[in-house]
């Protein structure tokens, strides 16, 4: 049926009047203290627009639009609207018979987009796949947008439609793991990366689904500051949100798709013994083969001889366990199999251009995470 609340969207992330200190608000009290203790906060956007595609994913769009009316509402800064727009008519989502019948229509997003105040970023939700008569709309506006110089969210499959209308910085976006091939086949100049999200002041790209949440996340930190964004964490019950380094969980999975059993019973080995690991001649002699000819199978099929390959599991972990944990770097470095805090250092140096302490301290990565990472060995561990 159709979802007459969402028109409560647009309502609701409107300028607000101030709310009656009568009734007392404590994510309100805790963002006003965060927002005093900045000194430079950050100036909201005068206008957000969310444009729904056709297949559109509806975990996508609440992980949009929540994060977003939430944060309207905790920060003080100038207020923004959330505008709902589709390029329907009548877009539907993946789930067919879902409709939302309160976003604007095409013309009208149109007409946004050219007038003034330019909007603040417009973000492109779409599922798995563009529908073959959205896809001519839909590159239109996303050509409209960029010339207007409003910074683009695509979500989902609003990668393939920005490699076509050449509007990938650096030819770089991310697409799901399930389509990285395809999408490869399809832009051959282009670079499809198996990362959550990639983040670009003019062009952003998003894997859709869960991912959406980070990316927005991510989104709030820079637009409202990082004290909002916690406060948003803690609404919303995130530990710790993923950063754009971190790589799709199962894109690995494919990766072993074709890989033979060899490869991937040591693989295996590899990932239940990443705290005590096992020597590249011993896993050789394990799998039946001489030690040359699994480094030959591994430069194969994982484009990464066996020490190398091995070596980006410890790191993966190292990563995940820094990104998502408080446990002290030591404990992190014995964890990931390495015999001190200064061997993980200086590997993870090496591979990330920071250490595991400058990570924390949230300084900038230069590099991106390998793509093995640990994640890799719940793909293969019910196999080898």
């Amino acid at each position: 049926g159709d979802l007459h609340g969402m028109q409560n969207v647009i309502r609701t992330c409107a300028p607000q009047p101030s709310r009656s200190p009568s009734k007392p608000d404590r994510y309100a009290a805790q963002a006003a203290g965060a927002a005093s203790s900045t000194k430079n906060t950050a100036t909201a956007p005068t206008d957000i627009l969310l444009v729904i595609v056709p297949g559109y994913s509806l975990l996508s769009l609440g992980c949009i639009v929540e994060p977003l009316m939430a944060a309207q509402t905790l920060a003080t800064v100038q207020p923004f609207a959330l505008s709902l727009y589709d390029l329907g008519p009548g877009a539907t989502s993946a789930v067919k018979e879902f409709r939302i019948s309160a976003a604007r229509a095409l013309p009208e997003l149109e007409a946004r987009i050219s007038a003034r105040p330019t909007p603040g970023a417009i973000f492109f939700c779409c599922g798995f796949d563009v529908p073959h008569h959205a896809r001519a709309p839909l590159r239109r506006v996303m050509r409209q947008a960029r010339r207007a110089g409003i910074p683009i969210f695509g979500i989902g499959a609003a990668t393939w439609a920005l490699a076509e209308t050449d509007l990938l910085p650096d030819r770089k976006g991310v697409v799901h793991w399930t389509s990285l091939s395809a999408f490869k086949e399809r832009n051959p100049d282009a670079d499809p990366l198996p990362k959550l999200y990639h983040t670009n002041p003019q062009v952003s790209t998003c894997a859709g689904e869960l991912a959406t949440l980070d990316m927005v996340i991510d989104f709030a930190r820079q637009t409202f500051g990082k004290e909002v964004a916690d406060l948003l964490c803690d609404r919303f019950l995130i530990s710790r949100p993923r950063g754009p380094e971190a790589d799709q969980p199962s894109h690995r999975a494919s990766l072993l798709r074709y890989a033979p059993q060899i490869v991937q019973d040591t693989v295996g080995r590899m990932g239940r013994n990443i705290e005590n690991p096992i020597g590249i001649k011993a896993l050789a002699e394990a799998a039946g083969v001489s030690q040359r000819q699994l480094e030959r199978l591994f430069g194969q099929y994982l484009n990464a001889p066996p020490r190398k390959f091995y070596c980006d599991l410890q790191l993966g972990l190292a990563w995940q366990l820094c990104e998502q944990t408080d446990l002290p770097v030591v404990e992190i470095a014995l964890a990931a199999g390495f015999s001190s805090h200064a061997a993980l250092s200086r590997k993870f140096k090496i591979r990330y251009s920071i250490t595991p302490s400058e990570m924390r301290a949230g300084v900038r990565v230069l590099r991106r995470p390998t793509k093995q990472n640990i994640a890799v060995i719940g793909a293969v561990e019910g196999t080898a």
